[in-house]
């Protein structure tokens, strides 16, 4: 596979926003979205496999979402996407493959986890006690330093000004949610004592049981739908007592609304993403629609990372139809100084981002596809039949939620917040449609 070339060679389709629609959530009237645009019916689907006819899509997704995060052991700046295949032979047995893609080159050890877990699947299958632990345990250790950095990050605003303006709110009448706050409190200092404790194993202990007791206890809260729920008034609370310093912070982190900045229930859903991955993972042995996958081998294929040279024409009237065709609100604008922003933008990135810029505006550099993107041209490629067909992302891609975002602004009239935007952690696209073309 090393000799692979480029696999968005022939990749030729235009560009725009319905086809990253479709990407991101399947075909219109799929599990994710209804209604939404795709211009791409024609393109072929990969075809559906026994699997899928007898498992629900949103058991495959979310397993499927499960195996890429947990690939990630970075504290940032790490993304892997992941696709199941399953082959099932005559003896009822099914093989599964995982094709495995990162924006550099996949890590032994990343293979050598999942083959772990794989294992440990089946040591819980044929265990008595059915304990989950072990599973649990390995996820958290492989992926300790993405989870330190998710639970400590702006965790003053829960420590200090949050917890000022509850105090402030919650009156001697109401002793109820005032020691329920601040039993929370108490179990967030335990979860960060356990986080900085010195000795790693020792630590991830500490961790996986401070995150079990936080979400027996508070995951009923953050499931509540109701517009007086605890945490939404707390949320509540919290966006009223906000000094101007804060919103200083506030603004250098591009925030607008107070209640997303300083939301304590986003914060614990955030911090519950690792552990209920390691639920929807366990759920292969407890699911008998998925226990069959544990009967046979698994095989992981990494997929080599895609790195073409790159250059781009970026004169005046090549520029300003790309501009205008994929940011089409600037169409009012006068595309001359639009055109001269985005160059004295680039202009500024050349020297630290190893770009080379010819006077003439013909830009070269070493580019590298998305892992996202290289994966499904590999399948586009290789047309894999046992293919589920969707692609997991371990993040949102980048250049997926901004157009997504603006979509939905001009549909819904009113960006995607909190559980109506698109799932960061588990985020599935069909293989419907070409990502994008050399552009």
């Amino acid at each position: 596979m090393s000799g692979r070339r480029s696999s968005f060679k022939n990749v030729t389709a235009k560009a725009d926003l319905a086809v990253y629609l479709a990407l991101l959530y399947g075909k219109p009237g799929g599990i994710f979205h209804d209604n939404l645009p795709c211009k791409n019916e024609d393109l072929p689907l990969l075809p559906q496999t026994e699997l899928t006819d007898n498992v629900s899509l949103f058991k495959m997704v979310r397993l499927t979402g499960a195996l890429a995060a947990i690939c990630v052991y970075k504290d940032h700046a790490q993304v892997f996407a992941l696709t199941v295949g399953v082959l099932v032979d005559g003896s009822n047995s099914q093989d599964v493959f995982l094709h495995l893609a990162e924006n550099t080159e996949v890590s032994e050890s990343v293979i050598k986890h999942l083959h772990d877990i794989w294992r440990l699947l089946i040591d819980l299958r044929d265990s008595p006690d059915h304990s989950t632990a072990p599973i649990s345990l390995a996820i958290y250790h492989h992926s300790f330093l993405k989870f330190r950095r998710r639970f400590k990050k702006r965790q003053y605003l829960f420590f200090e000004i949050y917890t000022q303006a509850i105090i402030q709110h919650v009156s001697s009448s109401q002793p109820t949610q005032k020691k329920l706050f601040f039993t929370l409190l108490s179990q967030l200092r335990g979860l960060q004592n356990a986080v900085d404790s010195p000795v790693k194993t020792e630590a991830v202990q500490r961790t996986f049981s401070a995150v079990c007791a936080l979400h027996q206890q508070w995951k009923p809260y953050l499931d509540d739908p109701s517009p007086k729920s605890l945490f939404l008034e707390w949320d509540n609370v919290a966006g009223m007592f906000i000094s101007f310093p804060e919103q200083i912070v506030m603004l250098i982190h591009r925030t607008e609304d107070a209640n997303i900045q300083f939301s304590l229930r986003r914060y614990l859903g955030k911090l519950f993403t690792l552990h209920e991955h390691s639920l929807a993972i366990c759920e292969i042995v407890f699911r008998k629609e998925l226990a069959p996958l544990l009967g046979g081998t698994l095989v992981i294929v990494p997929i080599p990372p895609d790195k073409p040279n790159i250059t781009l024409n970026l004169t005046e009237g090549h520029a300003r139809a790309l501009i205008l065709d994929v940011a089409s609100g600037l169409k009012e604008m006068d595309s001359h100084v639009v055109y001269e922003a985005v160059i004295s933008k680039l202009m500024s990135k050349t020297a630290r981002n190893n770009l080379l810029c010819s006077p003439l505006h013909d830009i070269s550099f070493k580019g590298t596809v998305h892992c996202e993107s290289n994966l499904l041209a590999f399948h586009h490629q290789h047309r894999l039949p046992d293919t589920i067909n969707f692609i997991a992302c371990s993040k949102l891609s980048s250049f997926l939620y901004p157009g997504i975002t603006q979509h939905l602004i001009l549909r819904l009239g009113s960006p995607p917040l909190g559980r109506s935007g698109p799932n960061r952690a588990t985020v599935a696209s069909r293989l419907s449609s070409y990502p994008i073309d050399s552009r």
